[in-house]
Formats: structure tokens, C-alpha cells, sequence
């Protein structure tokens, strides 16, 4: 079994097809998520500000396909407001 160095600067993107919603979907806890781009490339590069709950947050990716090199930087609200 071949184990990978963990990177803490390293984001493995998984995608999962569901073929149907469960009936009682809105039983199950959720939480509602705002994000924009403000970089979106061709080249993989991306920045990403995300407000959940009361986190708020600026994410930087860069790379192309499954692995790649991700930060992510929380922000104060006015932080936030401001970009």
C-alpha cells in the first residue's frame, strides 16, 4: 500500500454522481453556504471568498485535475465586506 506525505497545502477533488435524492432530504442537517470568484483561470487558478455561518474565508487554488495546491485564509467580516 503506497502512502502519500500528508500536505496540509494539498486538496484531493472527489466528485460523487447521486442517481436519486432521498426522500426526507430536508430532514438531514444542513448549512447554508454564499461563495463568488474573484479569479477563475484556465490555468487552474482560483481565488474563492466563502461566508458559512459566521466563518468567512478567501481561497487560493492552483493546479489542474483531482490534486491540487490549496490554501484557504479566514477573514473578519469587514475583511470579507470589502472584497
Amino acid at each position: 500500500m503506497e502512502v502519500m506525505d500528508a500536505d496540509p497545502h494539498r486538496e484531493i477533488e472527489r466528485k460523487f454522481l447521486v442517481g436519486q435524492l432521498p426522500d426526507d432530504l430536508a430532514a438531514y442537517p444542513s448549512t447554508d453556504i454564499s461563495q463568488g470568484y474573484l479569479v477563475s483561470l484556465d490555468d487552474g487558478l482560483q481565488v474563492r471568498l466563502r461566508k458559512k455561518r459566521d466563518q468567512y474565508s478567501l481561497t487560493y487554488k492552483r493546479g489542474l485535475g483531482n490534486v491540487r495546491e490549496e490554501r484557504e485564509v479566514p477573514l473578519t467580516v469587514e475583511q470579507f465586506a470589502t472584497l
